[in-house]
């Protein structure tokens, strides 16, 4: 997991299935976890993250199912992709939860060298106890990705405690882009495209083991709650991933408060 304060020590083992199509995969996992402070000598530490920090043992069966149907994994034009995964931990061990998440995308060749692509991303995490909560290292957290770094642009997404990340156990984003090809030959050659984009999203940690898991679903869905960015960039395969180079910005403060960066992320999976 990602938190700028906290380090996991683990050790465990996963047994892993994979279909000849790669498109199903189940696995058995089990895992012993410790979750650190990175320093003891930082003072500026919410209690959240000092709460996390516990051992805890974790055993899970885990299914992955996965559709592509686009002309290309990491620069794709026409097509539709996705991906679905399920998650039962409570086999043995202190970790009960039943963790979905998912991701599709739509891509529309517009011309020759002109293609539209639509995205979303979603994950949800429920206590399989009573009164239950989740762990901050089973939550859905903020990463150097692509989706996190479009989503996130200058701003904080998800919840908080005292300036710390504290992780969500709910979230949901969506994006729209526009790609072109230049017509320079070396930029078609390698399959490099210039994009416009635009996503929101929000994530919310729900469960507390409190009353007020209803009021969070609606700040989850509010209007008011959602990040959005936007941006425009170049993107290119690799055989690492998909590279993105962007110029992006959020939007909570309107086009008139625009505050624009250059981000870069390497990813398999993107919006």
């Amino acid at each position: 997991y990602h938190h700028s304060k906290l380090v996991e020590k683990c050790l465990g083992s996963i047994i892993r299935l994979i279909s000849d199509d790669d498109n199903h995969q189940l696995e058995l996992e089990g895992v012993w976890r410790d979750t650190l402070l990175k320093s003891h000598e930082d003072n500026d530490i919410s209690n959240h993250a000092l709460r996390a920090c516990r051992p805890s043992v974790k055993s899970c069966m885990r299914y992955t199912f996965k559709h592509d149907g686009t002309d290309h994994p990491f620069v794709p034009t026409k097509g539709l992709f996705a991906k679905f995964s399920t998650e039962l931990a409570g086999l043995t061990g202190d970790v009960n939860h039943a963790k979905f998440e998912g991701n599709a995308r739509a891509h529309f060749s517009l011309s020759k060298w002109w293609s539209m692509g639509l995205g979303c991303f979603g994950g949800v995490i429920i206590p399989t106890v009573p009164d239950g909560g989740t762990l901050i290292n089973d939550r859905f957290n903020l990463k150097s990705g692509i989706k996190e770094l479009r989503i996130r642009g200058l701003t904080q997404f998800g919840p908080t405690d005292e300036g710390d990340s504290t992780g969500g156990d709910a979230y949901f984003t969506v994006g729209a882009s526009v790609s072109y090809s230049p017509p320079l030959k070396i930029m078609r050659d390698n399959g490099i495209r210039v994009h416009a984009f635009a996503n929101c999203g929000s994530m919310e940690l729900i469960h507390q083991g409190d009353e007020q898991e209803n009021s969070r679903v609606t700040n989850l869905l509010s209007y008011t709650s959602l990040k959005a960015s936007a941006g425009i960039g170049v993107v290119a395969p690799s055989r690492f991933g998909r590279l993105e180079l962007n110029f992006l910005g959020p939007l909570d403060q309107g086009i008139g408060g625009f505050e624009g960066r250059l981000s870069f992320a390497v990813d398999s999976e993107f919006l």
